[in-house]
């Protein structure tokens, strides 16, 4: 696992949802294996909420996303265009 400190939030703003589940493995991984002192224990908990929460931005937006996909006459697909308010 990298050092914990290089986890800046900028850092895992640029992770993609694949990458940041991964990362979130490997720290639940880590905490799983135990024998870790305290100290390591609490910083990767911490990772570990940080990484759950920005896979569940991620993964909300995507949501969001489908949400505004809708069908076509034609069968094909189209983004949903949202009405400016009046």
């Amino acid at each position: 696992m990298d050092e914990l400190s290089e986890w800046t939030d900028e850092r895992l703003a640029g992770l993609g949802f694949e990458e940041a589940q991964a990362r979130l493995e490997a720290v639940v991984a880590e905490l799983e294996a135990g024998k870790l002192p305290l100290e390591r224990s609490l910083a990767l908990f911490g990772l570990g909420l940080r990484l759950r929460d920005h896979c569940r931005k991620l993964l909300t937006a995507a949501e969001t996303a489908l949400e505004k996909l809708v069908e076509r006459p034609d069968g094909g697909v189209a983004i949903e265009e949202s009405e400016a308010p009046q």
